[in-house]
């Protein structure tokens, strides 16, 4: 029998098994995990294979193996036996791509329309006009003066042209055809959940609530706002949006033989 004992210069450090992790499924779980070798797999395909081994006789009892499984994984983890980021487990660090964070709860019609104003991807280009209001293309002011004869309208605006009413109809025709959520009063109108505003600076944000003289509104998934989901404003200081698609389509002239609107009750069929 041999006894081999260290010089004084390297002492040696008893480390438990495990880094001193104690739970019971620990030493299953780490052979498991070296078995699939050092890329990452996972988390869940271990702990479903795991307890798919134990032969449980019912479902109650598959899922009990399944925490106490996680349990053992999440101490080897605290431990620094194992490494995990987010569903998948290795037995060396790792990194991962991190993935592009999600709209926040912003409908796709929604999220396009306030991307146009604020965002990265436009989708049609909108001219702005000094006021806060938008409109698809420039009017044309005609000033008049003492020495002009009057005639013309003082307000002249080109005819839209068919692709533009073609846009303008394919983006009202995306909007969400939902139910919608009244929540408060803004300048005299109804508002609904999500409606567009203008607030100050120009910026074109669905509106989620009014309340006590405050306009709560989304703010868009930019590195600007990476820490803030809302912004509250002035209810004085807040407009309410007004679509360019559908003020150009609202301009156009109606179908002849058709007249605008619902007809009246006056008990005559109208002829279409």
């Amino acid at each position: 029998m041999f006894v081999i004992v260290c010089p004084v210069t390297a002492p040696q450090i008893f480390r438990p098994p495990l880094n001193g992790v104690r739970h019971p499924l620990a030493p299953e779980f780490m052979a498991a995990i070296r078995q699939r070798g050092p890329t990452p797999v996972g988390l869940w395909e271990i702990i479903n294979s795991l307890a798919k081994g134990r032969n449980p006789d019912s479902r109650a009892m598959r899922r009990c193996w399944r925490l106490r499984y996680l349990g053992a994984g999440r101490e080897l983890v605290r431990a620094k036996v194992l490494y995990r980021h987010g569903s998948l487990i290795a037995l060396k660090d790792f990194a991962v791509k991190p993935r592009p964070r999600p709209p926040k709860r912003l409908s796709a019609p929604v999220g396009r329309l306030a991307s146009e104003f604020g965002g990265s991807n436009p989708v049609l280009p909108v001219a702005k006009t000094t006021a806060t209001s938008y409109q698809v293309s420039e009017p044309k002011v005609v000033v008049t003066s003492l020495s002009t004869p009057p005639g013309n309208n003082e307000m002249k605006s080109a005819a839209p042209t068919e692709l533009e009413i073609s846009a303008a109809a394919s983006a009202l025709a995306q909007l969400p055809r939902t139910r919608k959520k009244w929540s408060g009063w803004l300048n005299g109108e109804r508002m609904w959940r999500l409606r567009l505003v203008v607030v100050p600076g120009g910026r074109v944000l669905p509106a989620y609530f009014v309340r006590r003289g405050f306009v709560y509104v989304l703010l868009p998934d930019t590195a600007e706002f990476a820490d803030r989901v809302f912004e509250r404003y002035r209810a004085e200081d807040v407009q309410i949006y007004r679509s360019p698609h559908a003020a150009l389509l609202g301009r156009l002239p109606p179908i002849p033989g058709r007249k605008r609107g619902r007809p009246r009750g006056s008990g005559v069929p109208v002829q279409r």
